[in-house]
């Protein structure tokens, strides 16, 4: 049998059969190649750290992984969303751990809480961000680790040119952007914003708000009704809410009612069902967003919160605009050697009316890592990177 056809049976058996210590370390996971490292990983949030971890199962040597993020705290998850209520079950999040080796060679007090949680109950972020974090320090000291900004990248010579913040250049045989995304907003006339990463914790957003004020929302999804929860908690005179939508579930809530994948889930869902749409709370204005009642009510709203999704980080591309830079939602390929994964990049897929969504879960990622990885690692004849040469040059701000 030829070596390349052993290579790839390797890495198709690494995911499917239960490979000996000894035979993975020797999978190298790369070609040949005269750039200064193998891979380069930019980002260090979950999606980042899984594509991490994958790597090290598959052989790749450490030594030859560049890992980039400026914080190294679990990308905006870590930085803003600790004390969220989350809308997947415990057992996503343990799963998420399990399904890398890697990541069991490492052991803490926040890990093994993890795997002792209900597996069906609905947690705070914080049951996955404090072992993550963990796991973050554990796969620093196994690849080179730099706490720097990537400022450019360039295809030359038919490797990839990385620059960073602090002046150091070097070349990479692959890049994988983890960069992530940050809340969309949008310029309704109204006296002051409440940043969503801030009104997504409880109580740093008791802090900017006023029991007698009137605050406009403008969403209708999981984090918008979140934070119509939480203003509902915290006695809020009067919330107008401008949404597109009606409430959709992820379950059947007992009566019937339609279900979507994209749907509420968890103590979100529950409050929405029982109490926002039950009992239709007198503080409560749920208005259909459109040019007429913003007109109408936006003037009388102290301050206004956008809940309306999130999009890619600045990744600005020389003669075309990163919001629409282009990946194969199936593949993650953006061109050759360059990939793209977690919710800059996510995977795409169709629900039962054959409606395209975007899976961002944390699962999502591992799932969709493990299958895409392999054919990562497989061999780009050269005649297929000549005409990229030049094409893609990337600075990011």
């Amino acid at each position: 049998m030829k070596r390349t056809t052993i290579f790839n049976l390797l890495i198709l058996l690494s995911f499917t059969t239960t490979i000996p210590t000894t035979l993975l370390k020797k999978l190298k996971g790369s070609v040949d190649h005269n750039a200064d490292v193998t891979w380069t990983i930019v980002g260090a949030g979950p999606a980042g750290i899984a594509v991490v971890g994958l790597l090290l199962d598959l052989g790749v040597d450490g030594r030859t992984i560049t890992w980039l993020d400026p914080e190294f705290n679990i990308g905006r998850l870590g930085k803003y969303y600790y004390h969220v209520p989350g809308n997947a079950k415990a057992i996503d999040y343990i799963s998420f751990i399990n399904q890398c080796h890697t990541f069991q060679e490492y052991s803490s007090p926040a890990l093994e809480s993890l795997r002792m949680h209900d597996p069906n109950e609905f947690c705070t972020l914080a049951v996955i961000i404090s072992p993550l974090q963990d796991i973050t320090h554990y796969l620093r000291g196994k690849v080179v680790a730099r706490k720097n900004r990537i400022t450019r990248l360039s295809f030359e010579n038919e490797e990839w040119q990385v620059a960073l913040n602090n002046d150091m250049q070097f070349s990479s045989h692959n890049v994988v952007l983890a960069t992530g995304s940050h809340p969309q907003t949008l310029n309704y006339p109204c006296k002051e914003e409440v940043p969503l990463d801030l009104a997504l914790d409880k109580q740093i957003l008791a802090k900017l708000v006023e029991r007698d004020e009137t605050i406009a929302l403008v969403g209708g999804s999981h984090s918008a009704v979140l934070i119509l929860k939480y203003l509902y908690e915290l006695d809020i005179q009067r919330i107008i809410n401008f949404f597109k939508y009606p409430i959709i579930y992820y379950y059947d809530m007992g009566e019937g009612n339609p279900t979507n994948p994209n749907g509420l889930r968890g103590t979100v869902a529950k409050w929405a069902y029982t109490i926002l749409e039950k009992q239709q709370p007198p503080n409560i204005m749920r208005i259909q967003n459109t040019p007429t009642s913003r007109s109408s009510w936006l003037p009388v709203c102290d301050k206004i919160i956008y809940a309306i999704g999130y999009e890619r980080n600045e990744i600005p591309l020389l003669n075309s605009n990163s919001q629409q830079l282009d990946y194969d939602s199936s593949t993650g390929v953006i061109s050759p050697r360059l990939f793209g994964i977690g919710i800059a990049f996510p995977q795409q897929a169709t629900d039962e009316t054959d409606s395209p969504r975007n899976l961002i879960g944390l699962l999502d990622f591992m799932t969709y890592a493990q299958h895409i990885i392999p054919e990562w690692m497989k061999k780009y004849p050269h005649k297929h990177l000549l005409r990229f040469e030049n094409l893609f040059t990337i600075a990011l701000l």
